[in-house]
Parts: C-alpha cells; sequence; structure tokens
C-alpha cells in the first residue's frame, strides 16, 4: 500500500520481521495515528504495538 493513501485511524497490516528478543513477529495490525496530511509527506513509519 503507498503511503500516502493511509488516513489517521486506518488499520493497516505491517511486517514486524525481523525482531530481537521475545517481540512479537509477523504481519501484525497497527493503528495509523499521524494525520494524512503528514502521511502524504512523509516516508518514515513508525510502529506502536501493544
Amino acid at each position: 500500500m503507498n503511503p500516502s493513501k493511509f488516513g489517521r485511524g486506518d488499520v493497516v497490516m505491517v511486517n514486524l520481521d525481523p525482531t530481537a528478543g521475545h517481540g512479537q513477529k509477523g504481519m501484525r495490525p497497527a493503528l495509523v495515528l499521524s494525520t494524512s496530511a503528514f502521511n502524504a509527506l512523509a516516508v518514515v513509519r513508525l510502529d506502536l504495538v501493544y
């Protein structure tokens, strides 16, 4: 998926491989917290997994 298509509140699937230690790995859902305007400009993705 193109990052410019993400909007705040969207749930997207992200690949968390590789991991270190006991972290979650594989395909996991992630919530987009940044604004759509920022997502259209940014290439960096930050994931919050709990």
